[in-house]
């Protein structure tokens, strides 16, 4: 019999196994009265499969979202959630399973079901450990850790604290990763479970060695293997000795540490346990390094790269399994539906000429109606499109006319404050009158822009804002000799809403620039005026290279200032001043329209 041969037998039963264990399954799911049941037992096989037989996870989770869909319910649609999240970790699709992780937990919360959220929690923190993203790995163990502990479910506890304990062997924090491994280990001998206290044991010795304690990594793999008998779990005792090996070579105590390695292989092998028995290789293959042996250490090395090849072809054949059984289950279902089909071809036969005929006469009768019915409303279509076209026609003429009226009003006003102010006595009140003027021209300037453009409810804000400044420093007689203005802005359209009262803020800041940042001190006077839209906020920074001044100093019952924190109420804005180097006026926009 030939090895191809036996090779393709041996995969018609792997199939055929698993086929037999999903009818069974099936046979014993009928059997279930409830679908809340159901849902439970589905979640224990999952439980129980999860890592053994991950690709039936997939029919688990359907039958389990066919389920949910019956129910309805928020558990029920948690439960479903959670296994898709399960199969798709299994296959590697972490960012998906986060987010059926998330909408599970979602759920669960809002039904307070500790139990669940503990489990959730677990597997979500699962995800992010694979991403080695530690910092959100951390969180949701704890979340676990807390709604377990909220439930009293000890078991629970003791397994995330034993999850914790590893991450943070991973993140090199020994002294939490003993903490919680002291933790769950206390749990596990108090329930006299030899199994996890052996694997508790054995990560143990694994953190030990990471951390270079030697003589305690031996100590715990001893620990490890003292728990359970060799032939009840030989993969502990193989791992042990290959632990106390390389904690022995380490510490360069040679002679001790060859029967150690040489048992991990031996163990490793009759288990056929490829992946340990390559970390066994590698730590032999150091061992004979440090002794000086380097011809046996390229020998191991050779073999343990054969090793990695017949990993991978094993990989490869269940692979080749997992397609045979897809295909095998694909056509079954098709003859299922070929049988269903040609059931239903007889009835539908029998009914199908008058169908025919009845759709035939329908057909004509519906065609002739929307015909007759099309060329009505084309001509009442016409009509409206015209009336339509003239209204906005109408529309667009009005509000252009609107705010040229509005601008000549905000001029006239801006024109009568400014000569108001030429006749008051008092200069206090007439330069509070001409800052006042100077905010009815900024508002004014922008009903100008609108009536001059084609877009009439929004503002370009580059040209603007040039305009504004440039008519600010007119205003007050400054030049480019006096002081230097430099402006970086972005092209963006906002609405009027939104740019009234960032032109009303501009002119406070700029005005309140000429009048007090510059002195005979300073040379080379400069403003700088920059507004940019990043993510989902508007910046606008007023900067200058003036004297400064003393914040304490500043009144905060001025009306500019008042001004400005009003507007930027409205804005749902931050305001931040800098006094390094001159000053800086740093606005940030959340709340804003583009056009």
């Amino acid at each position: 019999m030939s090895n191809k041969f036996l090779k393709v037998l041996l995969l018609v039963i792997i199939i055929y196994n698993s086929v037999s264990a999903q009818q069974h399954i099936l046979q014993t799911l009928d059997t279930i009265s409830t679908n809340e049941a159901k849902l439970e037992f589905l979640q224990k096989q999952v439980d129980k499969n999860w890592y053994t037989n991950p690709k039936v996870i997939g029919q688990y989770a359907k039958l389990t979202d066919s389920i949910a869909k019956v129910i309805n319910t928020p558990y029920a649609k948690a439960t479903a959630k959670n296994i898709w999240g399960m199969y798709k970790y299994v296959n590697q699709n972490y960012d998906s399973a986060i987010q059926d992780y998330l909408k599970a937990v979602k759920l669960l919360e809002a039904i307070h079901y500790d139990v669940r959220l503990s489990m959730v929690y677990n597997n979500l923190a699962a995800c992010y450990k694979i991403r080695k993203d530690y910092k959100n790995t951390e969180k949701y163990y704890l979340k676990a850790l807390k709604y377990a502990k909220k439930a009293n479910h000890e078991r629970s506890v003791a397994m995330i604290h034993n999850n914790l304990a590893l991450i943070y062997q991973e993140m090199k924090m020994y002294e939490k990763a003993d903490q919680y491994s002291n933790l769950a280990l206390k749990y596990y001998k108090s329930k006299k479970d030899s199994v996890s206290i052996s694997i508790n044991y054995l990560n143990n010795g694994n953190s030990k060695i990471l951390n270079r304690q030697y003589d305690k990594a031996i100590y715990n793999y001893q620990n490890a293997m003292s728990y359970i008998k060799e032939n009840t779990f030989p993969l502990i005792h193989a791992v042990s000795h290959t632990g106390i090996g390389i904690a022995l070579t380490k510490q360069q105590k040679y002679k001790q540490a060859l029967p150690h390695l040489t048992k991990g292989i031996e163990i490793a092998k009759r288990i056929k346990h490829f992946e340990q028995l390559m970390e066994s290789y590698k730590a032999l293959a150091d061992y004979d390094a440090s002794v000086g042996n380097y011809k046996n250490a390229y020998q191991l090395a050779l073999n343990s790269q054969k090793l990695k090849d017949s990993f991978f072809t094993v990989q490869q054949d269940k692979n080749l399994a997992d397609a045979l059984m897809k295909f095998e289950s694909e056509k079954k279902d098709q003859k299922l539906k070929i049988l269903h089909f040609e059931k239903e071809k007889s009835e539908i036969k029998k009914r199908w000429y008058f169908y025919l005929s009845f759709l035939g006469l329908f057909t004509a009768i519906v065609v002739a109606w929307f015909l007759y019915k099309n060329n009505k409303n084309r001509k009442l279509l016409k009509i409206k499109n015209t009336q339509l076209t003239k209204a906005l026609d109408d529309y667009q003429m009005l509000l252009k006319e609107t705010h040229h009226r509005v601008k000549n009003s905000l001029q006239l006003i801006s024109s009568l404050l400014y000569l108001q102010s030429e006749s008051i006595k008092d200069k206090k009140a007439a330069k509070s009158v001409k800052e006042g003027q100077m905010r009815v021209k900024s508002v004014a300037l922008i009903h100008q822009k609108l009536y001059k453009k084609d877009c009439l409810t929004g503002i370009e804000v580059s040209d603007y804002i040039n305009d504004l400044v440039l008519s600010i420093f007119q205003s007050h007689q400054i030049d480019a000799d006096r002081i230097e203005l430099e402006m970086d802005l972005d092209k963006m359209t906002l609405d009027i809403d939104t740019i009234i009262p960032i032109g009303i803020i501009i002119n406070e800041l700029v005005v309140n620039t000429i009048k007090h940042a510059f002195d005979d001190k300073v040379k080379q006077p400069k403003l700088f005026i920059s507004f940019k839209k990043k993510a989902n906020q508007l910046i606008l920074k007023v900067m200058d290279n003036g004297k400064g001044f003393d914040l304490k100093k500043i009144s905060q019952n001025t009306f500019g200032i008042k001004l400005i924190k009003s507007l930027i109420r409205k804005l749902k804005a931050t305001f931040e001043v800098s006094n390094i180097n001159g000053t800086t006026n740093t606005i940030t926009i959340n709340e804003f329209v583009l056009k």
